[in-house]
């Protein structure tokens, strides 16, 4: 399960997980939803969320995030 304090590193980004907090759905499922913020050089993001099942692998959620990022800012510096 994915803790507090844990940092995830891809190509030189990291995403830091600054807070998680696990609650249960509407149907009785255990989910997450993690604060967090990408670190990439010398920028940092504000933070931001993302929600997960609690059985899904962290890894390949924080994959998803970071490619969603990168993303993102490649279409920022492309306009």
């Amino acid at each position: 399960m994915v803790e507090t304090g844990e940092v995830y590193e891809q190509n030189g980004v990291k995403l830091k997980i600054l807070e998680v907090h696990p609650y249960f759905t509407a149907m009785g499922r255990r989910a997450l939803l993690i604060a967090c913020q990408i670190e990439e050089g010398r920028f940092t993001t504000p933070t931001f969320h993302f929600w997960m099942m609690a059985n899904e692998d962290i890894n390949k959620k924080v994959k998803e995030v970071i490619d969603n990022y990168r993303a993102i800012t490649k279409k920022l510096m492309t306009g």
